[in-house]
């Protein structure tokens, strides 16, 4: 629960069953609300069902859901904590709002240059473009190829003007030291994240979901993670599985390093070998 910002959540065989988990929770929240001088809007309420492409084409029923004597809108996508969720989970929404935002800031960084120095343009480009891109990146980085073509154009042209302002990241017409292709970078962003799970540096339900067939926690560190079994596709884009493939890919030197800082430099160095950067 945020301020201005609460979800709940239920799921079910079908509709019906939903409806009968959900509504009592609304009811709850209202009372809540009621007793603690707060106000819930219907109005900017909403709901919407999720699941696989195939339901939605079967058709699904709308939820009957019901806040102070009206009926909550039912969307197709949303926005929740500055990320635009869709019924199917696709993410197309949501990386085209982040491909608007980065291509007006690369517009940005590539006037900027002509009047600042290179480490006022690096500044810029982690803080105001990279930081868009890893927000949450590992929700939305297994979507398909399709939806993230157009933001992996915009940051391979973000960089470029990175590098045009910071002749020091260039090297014999390649990038040196430059940031990692953006494929390469949220793979590093998602084993960061395994590494602070592991390491008991992540919330508690992050845990829950990496499993391991070592007998303790020392020996589970640098141990190959069990993939959770899949019954669809659409599964492997959690971090349950996607995180424990790309943290079992990596090489076990890398895996054995401890603190953050140093698994994240290695990792950094790693992924680079692994472009040829």
């Amino acid at each position: 629960m945020f301020a201005d910002d609460s979800s709940l959540s239920a799921s079910g065989n079908n509709i019906a069953a939903i409806n009968a988990k959900l509504q009592p929770s609304i009811q709850e929240v209202t009372e809540w609300c009621s007793a603690n001088a707060m106000l819930l809007n219907p109005e900017k309420t909403k709901s919407m069902v999720v699941a696989t492409r195939q339901k939605h084409q079967r058709g699904i029923p709308p939820l009957r859901l019901m806040l102070n004597s009206q009926v909550i809108e039912q969307v197709s996508e949303h926005r929740h904590l500055g990320v635009i969720l869709d019924d199917q989970l696709k993410w197309q929404a949501h990386i085209n709002s982040i491909t608007n935002a980065v291509a007006k800031n690369v517009y940005l960084l590539s006037r900027l240059r002509h009047f600042c120095n290179s480490e006022a343009c690096n500044t810029f480009f982690h803080a105001h473009i990279m930081s868009r891109i890893n927000y949450v990146s590992n929700v939305w980085d297994g979507c398909s190829d399709v939806h993230i073509k157009k933001l992996k154009t915009v940051h391979k042209r973000a960089v470029k003007v990175l590098c045009a302002a910071s002749p020091m990241l260039t090297g014999r017409g390649h990038i040196s030291y430059g940031p990692l292709p953006l494929k390469e970078h949220l793979q590093c962003n998602k084993c960061i994240l395994v590494h602070k799970v592991i390491h008991n540096k992540s919330p508690q339900y992050l845990r829950q979901l990496v499993h391991t067939g070592a007998r303790n926690d020392h020996s589970s560190r640098n141990s190959i993670l069990i993939l959770p079994k899949t019954r669809i596709d659409i599964y492997k884009m959690s971090f349950a599985y996607s995180g424990s493939f790309c943290w079992n890919a990596l090489p076990r030197s890398l895996k054995i390093a401890c603190s953050v800082s140093t698994f994240k430099s290695k990792a950094l160095q790693h992924f680079r070998t692994e472009c040829n950067i």
